[in-house]
Order: structure tokens, then sequence, then C-alpha cells
């Protein structure tokens, strides 16, 4: 599905479309991609996208917040999209009628309470999909590190020290993060088996190759919606409540951090 994506933005770049026209439609269809490869079952043709699946997908966006114009946005890029290849977007209502929500929007608070964490993650722990460990590593660390989904997208198997419990993430601003042990045993056992080299993505998708950070978003927000909360936790939100842990965390051990956060290093 992501070749045919690629196929599509040589095909409007060859018709002069700009490289910020072609970085939009690339991160719509990326993220429409990764919903429809998120659901149960995971489709994996182009073909078999459904009016049900096309829905479902834009009702997301409206629960996401988004204004009505850029839900028109989204939608008429998958329009030229599916044009591209020769069928029709099967979305039945007009993007207009999901961009205008019935009741008022609930946003997300900007700490989520520690229960809440701990049925999240118990909720994945206990989930039946194959990728339960993984699911869980990934969102173990941005609970309890405060990482960026960028960050954990953009992280390979060699930023990983289990030895040592950190982590390396950052890019070019690379920073070391301190990892608890709850963090080092679902890492461990997310790796368990794989054997892979340093540079494999530390977190992949089903087929192998590394998550974006659409695809963590997608991740957080499915398992989320398992126990009523698509509409409280979001990566920014585990994040957010995090870093407030971690500052609660370091005032009560007077001066002892616990977890390197913007740059300052942590101590174990």
């Amino acid at each position: 599905m992501e070749r045919t994506i690629d196929n599509f933005l040589r095909h409007i770049a060859a018709q002069g479309r700009t490289p910020n026209t072609i970085s939009a439609y690339r991160t719509d269809l990326h993220g429409f991609c990764a919903f429809v490869q998120g659901i149960e079952p995971p489709v994996v043709d182009w073909r078999d996208i459904t009016a049900l699946q096309a829905t479902q997908f834009m009702a997301q966006l409206t629960r996401q917040g988004l204004s009505p114009s850029t839900i028109t946005r989204k939608a008429v890029v998958l329009k030229r999209f599916f044009a591209y290849l020769g069928k029709q977007f099967p979305i039945p209502e007009k993007p207009a009628k999901f961009a205008q929500p019935a009741g008022k929007m609930s946003h997300p608070p900007d700490t989520l309470r520690p229960s809440t964490i701990e049925a999240l993650l118990s909720h994945v722990a206990q989930s039946p999909k194959p990728t339960a460990a993984r699911d869980h590593a990934l969102l173990t660390l941005l609970c309890k590190t405060g990482a960026r989904a960028s960050e954990l997208a953009n992280a390979n198997v060699g930023d990983l020290n289990l030895a040592r419990r950190e982590i390396v993430l950052g890019g070019p601003r690379q920073r070391e993060i301190a990892l608890d042990q709850s963090s080092v045993e679902s890492l461990a056992q997310h790796l368990s088996g794989s054997g892979p080299s340093a540079q494999a993505p530390l977190f992949r998708n089903q087929r192998g190759q590394r998550l974006t950070r659409q695809g963590i978003w997608l991740i957080v927000r499915t398992h989320a919606a398992a126990l009523g909360l698509e509409n409280v936790v979001s990566p920014r939100s585990l994040r957010q409540a995090a870093k407030a842990h971690l500052t609660h965390s370091q005032s009560a051990q007077a001066g002892k951090p616990t977890l390197l956060l913007d740059g300052v290093r942590a101590l174990a």
C-alpha cells in the first residue's frame, strides 16, 4: 500500500505539484493508510477499502477536533488518490457532515491520572493481539519517559542499552533517558528472540517496517478507545502526564532526578 502511495506522489510531482503540496499529500495518505492497517481485520490492499472504513476514518478526524476545512481537504486528497487508482473514494456522506459533531468536543486534560495510565497499560499487557508486546513497550515508554512519538518512531535497537537501563533519543539533539524497571522489562519482552541488528527500527509495524509517528498515534488511540478513553488519551497527554510525574518525583527526592527531560541528563 505504501508503494502505491509513492507511485501516486511521483505522478503528481510530474504534473508540477509543489514540494509542500506533495508533502501534505504524503502525510494525509499515510495517515489514512495507518488507520486502515490498524483496524481489525487490517486492510492490506486498496481494493479492499469499504465505505464503512472510510466513514470510520472521517469520524475519527472529527473526534480529533480537526476543523471542517481540514477534514474537507483530507477528503479531497483521498478522492484524488482513489481517482488515480481508477476507483471512487467509498464514502457516501459529504465531509462536512463529519466536521460538525453533534455535541461539544471533549478535550484531553493537561494531566492524566495515574489510575488512568495504569488501566491503559494493564489493558495493553492483556491484549490478545500479536502486537501486544510491542504495543506495551511503546506505551510504557510514552507513559514513563515523556518521550515524543516522533522520537520513538526514529529510535533504533542500537539506541537502547538494557544493561545500563537507558535509551538515547532525539536525533541530532540526542538525549539519554534513564529507564525504570518496568520499562526495561517491557522492552526486553518486546525484543525477546528477535535478534535484530543495531540499525533496525526499535518499533516496527506488522510488515516489518519502521512505525511512523502517525502509526504510533493510531496504536495509542486504538487501545485508548477500547477503554472509552479515545478523547482523553493521546501521545501528547501521555507525555504531559510523564513530565508531571517526573517533576513530582524529582521534588520528592530532593534533587535526585529520575529521568532526563529536555536535554538534562538523568540519574538512575
